[in-house]
């Protein structure tokens, strides 16, 4: 068993932030299937980033939430698409978040695609390794042309081989910040790195640091083990079997009860003690955790014109999933959340079975998986 499973950390928050770099794969690897799938872009992944302090891993698939909204792919089409936030999706891809889509002139300037190519995007990792995986609609000679015409960056390129394959550095320090030279694309000014492992369309991998490109590049080849081969993590994508996965959050460790940070405005000082006590003590007896479980995942499946939610709950072996099933039934049907909901309403409908070594709840409904997400961002999804 891996311990890093049992790194018990707070989240980070936010979006993760890379640089660029470009290149075909090594000669003679294998290259990733073009599926896009949720499991091929774990594939991308090192199996190492699961290690990392407060790691997470989310993954959106942009053209099944075109498809969900019946908007087609042409860009003229979606730009005029105006309730961009009513969209099926809870985590847009970060250039999309950002000026991707009102900005697409300098981005695709800069870089040779828009917010609008973006099909799918997975990001992985914490501080000071983080990846980006991004699929685009648009050939990788685009995304060539474009960085060694970019006037403000291309004297900074660099193209480097290795055993693993090709990719562009920016700077011999690419994780630097430089405040003074942010763009859409480089929000901190950060000049990384960027490797190409597909290419029409393009598969592009985005970090931060040329040794963690590198890892991507060898990931899943060879024998190098990928997150998709994870002991944990291969179960799920096993009992997924291969359905559309239109998004998905991973978070390798248990979620820890903070009946505190419901209550306190960020930046404040609790004013009443007491009355601050009560509230907690209040929280504290209405939450039943959740003991022994080692990590969850959310992932929501499109299935015809079904949407299903499910959170797998990942645990050591099967006897402590089958143990735990009872409880997370009487978490569902008596607990009440720190956000003062009770987690019937929150969970509402949910199956609960085991499965070898995890624990599935299958939620119905097009808003069980914003709902998880909310719930896992409050640290109150199933707490310990």
């Amino acid at each position: 068993m891996s311990l890093r499973w049992l790194v018990l950390t707070i989240p980070l928050t936010g979006p993760l932030v890379a640089g660029g770099a470009i290149s075909p794969a090594a000669p003679g690897a294998t290259p990733a299937s073009p599926s896009g799938t949720f499991a091929e872009m774990l594939r991308t992944i090192p199996d190492d980033v699961l290690s990392a302090d407060g790691t997470m891993i989310t993954f959106t698939d942009t053209e099944l939430m075109w498809e969900r909204v019946e908007v087609g792919d042409d860009p003229t089409e979606r730009a005029t698409f105006e309730p961009l936030r009513s969209l099926p999706v809870v985590i847009l891809p970060d250039l999309m978040n950002r000026d991707g889509l009102t900005d697409g002139d300098a981005l695709r300037d800069e870089i040779g695609f828009d917010g609008y190519d973006i099909q799918r995007a997975l990001t992985a990792g914490a501080p000071p390794s983080e990846y980006e995986i991004i699929d685009i609609a648009v050939p990788g000679q685009s995304v060539e042309d474009a960085i060694h015409a970019d006037p403000v960056r291309s004297p900074d390129l660099q193209e480097l081989a290795t055993d693993a394959g090709r990719f562009f550095q920016w700077t011999d320090d690419p994780g630097s910040i430089d405040t003074t030279r942010r763009s859409t694309f480089r929000p901190f000014g950060q000049g990384g790195t960027l490797a190409m492992i597909e290419d029409d369309p393009a598969r592009l991998v985005r970090s931060y640091d040329a040794a963690d490109i590198e890892a991507a590049l060898r990931a899943g080849e060879d024998g190098e083990p990928s997150v998709a081969d994870d002991q944990f993590i291969a179960p799920i994508l096993e009992a997924l079997d291969g359905r559309a996965v239109t998004q998905a959050i991973v978070q390798p460790r248990p979620t820890h009860l903070d009946v505190i940070a419901p209550l306190v405005t960020p930046g404040t000082v609790p004013t009443d003690l007491d009355e601050l006590e009560t509230q907690v003590s209040a929280l504290e007896t209405g939450a039943i955790p959740i003991d022994g479980y080692l990590g969850i995942v959310i992932a929501e499946v499109l299935e015809g014109d079904n949407v299903q939610t499910e959170l797998f709950v990942i645990h050591l072996n099967g006897e402590d999933a089958t143990a735990n099933v009872d409880r997370i039934n009487e978490h569902i049907s008596s607990a009440v959340l720190t956000s003062g909901l009770p987690a019937a309403d929150a969970f509402g409908g949910a199956e609960v079975v085991a499965d070898g070594n995890i624990v599935r709840l299958l939620l119905p409904g097009e808003d069980a998986f914003s709902t998880m997400f909310k719930l896992l961002n409050q640290r109150a999804l199933l707490p310990m």
